[in-house]
């Protein structure tokens, strides 16, 4: 049976799916499963999967993504540094994966990523974690689905490593940029709990030039949070703070409150540690180009890009190191992987 390859980026905030065709992405939140009252009286359409993840692993019942955040009692993200000792990293993975599958495409080869900070010394782990065989039971409106996975082959890259691929090669692996084998690259990205900081030269990851920190856009969350509280007396918990810090706006009694100035003081703060530490690491004249990627470097570009001479932002760089991920799977399924340590 032809193995299908995927590229999974396990976000702290979101988990990002893609096969080069279909993308995913969901809230990185595991709750406890229980009973779902079915009956939609008033939905025009189907339910959609991807908000309706209900799944059996291991025995154990759980709710993933949008579902957990509105059934579940107790809903957690995956923020372990590692990723290894979380049991809601197995949950999310193997959900990412079920979605790809069907009676055909049971098996598969799989890139993913690991902060740079830790990604030397938990790799190998993450690696035997995800190996094998492993039953998932999505839990459909009118059906249960069994799937026996098989994952054949993983590659796990330092996170940002996605990105410079995805700006490198096509989903044939085909050089698309290839001026970028000659270049000295720094990668900025932003994720939901950390921000790595990754040094390309030529294919080459710099490990010493290379770092994550604990810091990322859950903290302007946490300083929005703070401020919400102290104008309005109203406390947000976490996992509902992404539509609200997305859409800028607050209900309260039925009324909305325009927040978008808090948001943006928080951003500021992040952005000074994130430049201040970057800055730290590197000597900015000595790199061709910095990309500003991951789901945060969408909210804090416009506060990276005046203090730096040469800073892009990527395109789509959300997705970006994952669509990096799944063209990296189709190159190594075909060849040898291009990263070196």
């Amino acid at each position: 049976m032809k193995s299908n390859n995927l590229g999974i980026d396990l976000g702290y905030g979101f988990l990002k799916a893609t096969d080069g065709k279909t993308d995913y992405i969901f809230p990185s939140v595991v709750g406890s499963g229980g009973s779902l009252f079915t009956n939609n009286f008033f939905e025009e359409k189907p339910q959609n999967v991807i908000n309706n993840l209900s799944v059996n692993i291991n025995g154990n019942l759980f709710f993933v993504g949008d579902l957990a955040i509105k059934k579940s009692q107790f809903a957690t993200r995956s923020l372990w540094e590692d990723k290894i000792r979380d049991n809601n990293t197995l949950v999310l993975f193997l959900t990412a994966v079920g979605l790809f599958a069907n009676s055909l495409n049971k098996s598969f080869n799989i890139v993913t990523g690991l902060p740079t900070a830790c990604y030397n010394v938990y790799k190998d782990q993450m690696k035997e974690k995800l190996l094998g065989k492993h039953n998932v039971t999505f839990n459909l409106p009118k059906k249960k689905e069994e799937i026996e996975i098989k994952i054949n082959n993983v590659e796990i890259v330092p996170q940002p490593y996605g990105t410079f691929i995805n700006e490198f090669i096509d989903e044939k692996g085909n050089i698309i940029d290839d001026e970028l084998k000659y270049l000295k690259i720094g990668i900025i990205d932003v994720g939901f709990k950390t921000t790595d900081f990754l040094v390309v030269n030529g294919f080459d990851y710099i490990e010493r030039l290379s770092d994550s920190i604990q810091v990322g856009i859950s903290n302007a969350y946490r300083i929005f949070s703070d401020q919400i509280k102290l104008e309005y007396n109203f406390s947000i918990e976490n996992y509902k703070l992404d539509a609200i810090f997305k859409d800028e706006k607050l209900k309260i009694y039925g009324k909305e409150k325009d927040v978008s100035h808090i948001k943006r003081d928080s951003l500021i703060k992040l952005a000074q540690k994130i430049i201040i530490e970057a800055k730290s690491l590197w000597e900015e004249k000595e790199l061709d180009r910095i990309y500003i990627t991951g789901g945060g470097g969408i909210e804090i570009s416009k506060y990276l890009l005046d203090q730096f001479n040469n800073a892009y932002v990527v395109n789509l760089s959300q997705f970006a190191n994952v669509k990096g991920f799944a063209k990296l799977c189709n190159k190594i399924n075909k060849t040898t992987a291009t990263i070196k340590e």
